[in-house]
């Protein structure tokens, strides 16, 4: 496979796009420049979708260099610009 200036990750196979009869907890995990944890924030979603949305609202590129999205062990999505 060829390099790629943009490498994106491959995200964990997502739940249904339509919302679960209960919300599910979500947490975000925001890694600063340097590969360390500097803020973890839980929150409730229906959807592995509607959680992706919320978690790049909470992203700020020039404090961070990504996050992860995990719901309860299970990595959701991971963005490491």
């Amino acid at each position: 496979m060829a390099a790629s200036t943009i490498d994106f990750p491959v995200p964990a196979p997502r739940s249904p796009t339509t919302p679960s009869a209960k919300p599910l907890l979500y947490r975000v995990v925001l890694i600063d420049h340097v590969g360390a944890v500097y803020f973890i924030a839980a929150f409730h979603c229906t959807s592995d979708a509607e959680a992706e949305w919320e978690a790049h609202k909470m992203h700020v590129p020039f404090i961070g260099a990504g996050f992860e999205l995990w719901q309860d062990d299970r990595l959701v999505f991971r963005w490491l610009g």
